[in-house]
């Protein structure tokens, strides 16, 4: 990457105000002169307490052991059969979902994205499901 002086940008800055108003260049133009005009400014002193890090909630062994165990359907509270109809109604949901976005728009990195987080959601929920009941 390039490095400029802060006269070489002064005469860009200048070049590039005079030649540009509305529209992106301009807006680029107003974008720089902010940055530059913050990077001027003195930041403001940092607190010399760091955060108490102690004081926020400890995950426990109990939680983490709840959180990476295998949880049988048939243990379940609410019994087998209806801890099963939920994970199972919960990933019909999930696939629904995820198959409308692919139906409903263009391939790409958004729609990989949002069938993703659609799998994410599930998995999360069957989390609750299995772990919060």
């Amino acid at each position: 990457m390039r490095e400029f002086t802060d006269e070489q940008l002064d005469e860009i800055v200048a070049e590039l105000r005079g030649t540009h108003g509305p529209g992106p260049l301009g807006e680029a133009v107003a974008a720089i002169e902010q940055l530059r005009g913050q990077a001027a400014q003195p930041s403001a002193p940092r607190s010399e307490n760091p955060p108490d890090w102690a004081a926020r909630p400890q995950i426990t062994e109990r939680q983490l052991h709840n959180w990476f165990r295998y949880h049988n359907p048939a243990e379940h509270q609410l019994g087998q059969a209806e801890a099963v109809t939920r994970y199972e109604q919960l990933r019909a949901g999930g696939g629904e979902l995820a198959r409308l976005i692919v139906e409903l728009t263009p391939p790409g990195a958004d729609q990989a994205a949002a069938v993703r987080l659609v799998r994410q959601a599930v998995m999360t929920a069957n989390a609750a499901l299995a772990c919060d009941s």
